[in-house]
């Protein structure tokens, strides 16, 4: 996604306040862990930004600082950075959140992709990295987070209800599904999926078996890994799309975002 870095301080201003208007989808802001984001690792006088996004007029030492930002931990950013937080004090956390974001937006931000079970650790040279949420760990190539060898998966029975295909018995509006990200092969675990309504397996299983015949299963489609999408949902086994990140547009089926 490409971002002009010619915009005025008043389109960024405006881009600002239209963003603290519009909801996000929570699966996509903070459900799940943000599957996707965007992050940018640059250098600016974070004060001096501020007062032109914003009119405001803090004190400004003219010093420049290294920034890590992420469009979903903004949240976070405004309670830890003290000038941030004396903005968000004067005209609100949303103002300063959409501010933020349009600074992001104009610096060339990188579209991170976040794996489930996983947190963003935004750092300098590498904006987009993340560190695994315990029991999970970094898989050997370093793109997912998966279960040890050794630990079993501890999911709510209301949620996942995990065990061998052929003893496995899902309701009548339930699909049984590989479990993503477990181990090896050898555990071929397996979990009751209502497609219909799963946002990450959306009208089938988004996970191929570890091994056997299972030609004739329903694959379906991870919503929230369509490429571009900001706030979707899963209706009815498809997903639909309510809006997309800045540079896209919801295609003409609604299942898609194409660029703008």
């Amino acid at each position: 996604m490409k971002f002009s870095k010619f915009l005025t301080p008043f389109a960024l201003l405006a881009t600002a306040v239209s963003a603290a208007t519009t909801t996000t989808s929570p699966a996509l802001r903070l459900g799940r862990r943000d599957l996707l984001d965007l992050c940018v690792d640059v250098k600016l006088d974070l004060v001096a930004e501020l007062n032109k996004l914003l009119g405001l007029n803090l004190l400004d030492l003219g010093a420049k600082v290294d920034l890590c930002l992420c469009v979903s931990a903004l949240p976070l950013f405004i309670k830890a950075n003290l000038v941030a937080g004396l903005a968000a004090d004067i005209l609100g956390d949303d103002v300063v959140i959409a501010a933020l974001e349009a600074l992001i937006n104009a610096n060339h931000p990188t579209q991170c992709t976040l794996p489930p079970h996983a947190n963003s650790i935004c750092t300098a040279g590498n904006p987009c990295a993340f560190q695994c949420i315990p029991p999970f760990v970094a898989s050997p190539d370093g793109k997912t987070c998966v279960l040890p060898p050794s630990t079993k998966a501890k999911r709510s029975m209301q949620e996942l209800a995990i065990n061998a295909f052929d003893d496995l018995t899902c309701r009548t509006t339930e699909m049984r599904c590989p479990v993503p990200n477990y181990g090896g092969h050898r555990d071929n675990l397996w979990e009751c999926v209502d497609v219909r309504n799963n946002l990450f397996a959306c009208g089938g299983c988004t996970t191929a078996p570890a091994y056997g015949d299972f030609s004739e299963m329903k694959m379906g489609t991870d919503c929230a890994m369509i490429r571009g999408v900001s706030d979707v949902e899963c209706a009815f086994g498809m997903c639909n799309v309510k809006r997309c990140m800045r540079g896209w547009k919801v295609g003409v089926n609604g299942t898609d975002c194409v660029r703008a």
